[in-house]
């Protein structure tokens, strides 16, 4: 998808988000799934959820990626590849916010819902009670029990006030951590900047050694490859003439060769006719024969 998707996704959402405002109490299911950049909720029970679990409504603002970096400049000078699975994991949490704000505020509808009906069977139970005439063991007992279900709620009322108060400091605690992790993250990026700023400039003065010596080397390399060309020009120019040589002798061989094979052939060719004119000789004598004897 692309950035101008995203940003007519981001500006429709919001649009929905700021048309329920005007509607609605804004609850938690208003901004689960969507990129909401400015929450404000107004739903009361939503609100007594992030209450106790310690969140506000900056805590559930959509970022973009160039928002993340920007809200967090210790992160500059970083790799993207990092600074991308920061973003995701702060993305991650935001979301796991908004499940958790969900499910104590499911929690809280379900003890409301006790409560009411705890309210209820108590006031029915002590009205009975107080309008009965008989004082049994069974309805003493029922007052204990009644007795114990309050000491009970005020033990829990009172361990959630004290989880509150502990979860309060923590948060206190892991606040005053994150401060000074980043001023600790503060400190070593100067530091790295400072590093890294000496270690360019070391870089730079070692690229200007070596483009020194490699325009020194590119220098002599050019001398002896014009040398080289030079003995190459000579070389050539020997092999040429000894080739010439070559051609020329090789031309007074076949001449000769010629001249021998001409001479051989006229020799044969000289034997072969004496050998016909002997043997028209023979054929000759033998027929004057044979005509000699027919004759007598």
């Amino acid at each position: 998808m692309s950035d101008e998707e995203n940003n007519y996704l981001d500006e429709s959402q919001n649009s929905n988000y700021y048309n329920s405002k005007k509607k609605k109490n804004i609850t938690i299911d208003d901004i689960d799934g969507k990129q909401i950049k400015n929450v404000k909720i107004t739903s009361p029970r939503t609100k007594a959820a992030m209450k106790k679990l310690g969140y506000k409504d900056s805590d559930l603002n959509y970022l973009t990626y160039e928002e993340f970096l920007k809200n967090n400049p210790n992160f500059f000078g970083e790799k993207k590849q990092l600074n991308k699975i920061r973003y995701v994991c702060f993305e991650n949490l935001r979301k796991e916010r908004i499940n958790n704000i969900k499910n104590e505020r499911e929690k809280l509808k379900y003890e409301d819902y006790n409560d009411s009906n705890k309210n209820k069977n108590y006031s029915n139970f002590e009205t009975e009670i107080d309008t009965t005439k008989f004082k049994s063991t069974a309805i003493e007992n029922q007052k204990k029990e009644l007795q114990r279900l309050k000491n009970k709620n005020e033990l829990e009322l009172i361990g959630k006030v004290k989880y509150e108060l502990e979860r309060e400091i923590m948060k206190k605690k892991a606040e005053e951590k994150m401060k000074e992790d980043n001023e600790k993250a503060e400190i070593y990026q100067k530091n790295l900047l400072k590093k890294r700023k000496i270690e360019e400039e070391i870089k730079r003065e070692k690229e200007i050694k070596k483009e020194k010596e490699e325009k020194e080397l590119e220098e002599n390399q050019r001398k002896l490859d014009h040398e080289r060309y030079m003995k190459e020009i000579e070389k050539a120019k020997e092999e040429e003439k000894e080739e010439k040589k070559r051609l020329k002798e090789a031309q007074l061989k076949h001449e000769e060769d010629e001249k021998k094979r001409i001479e051989f052939q006229e020799k044969v060719n000289k034997m072969l006719e004496d050998y016909r004119l002997k043997v028209e000789e023979k054929e000759s004598i033998m027929k004057e024969k044979e005509l000699k004897k027919k004759q007598e």
